[in-house]
């Protein structure tokens, strides 16, 4: 069975569908600049790609991004799309590991890893 995983940052091809997805900011944690993290930011939403991935394929994404080892957690979250269409979604957000940092963070501008520069 498909499922639509909502990605924001390494895991974006720039050439998927986009999104948005309110509730959270796109920020790099203060322990790295390598990798962004959604973190919940009620007034504000980050752009995501959608990606249409098979139910057994979830288990590959949650070891990349180290969801047993705390960095980042899975949630269900609603994906808007520029037509206004809705559309449900896993979506990978910080996890304990990047929240008990000391909650310094970096926002990454207009909440849209296409606009990070390196």
């Amino acid at each position: 069975m498909k499922k639509n995983l909502a990605v924001y940052g390494t895991l974006r091809d720039f050439k998927t569908k986009k999104g948005k997805v309110s509730g959270f900011s796109l920020v790099f944690p203060a322990m790295t600049k390598a990798f962004p993290a959604a973190i919940r930011e009620w007034e504000d939403s980050i752009v995501v790609e959608l990606k249409e991935i098979e139910d057994y394929e979830i288990h590959e994404y949650d070891k990349y991004e180290n969801v047993k080892g705390g960095l980042y957690k899975r949630e269900d979250v609603i994906v808007e799309l520029p037509d206004g269409d809705k559309v449900e979604a896993w979506m990978y957000v910080a996890g304990p590991v990047i929240t008990q940092d000391t909650g310094i963070y970096e926002k990454i501008k207009d909440n849209d890893w296409e606009n990070v520069d390196y």
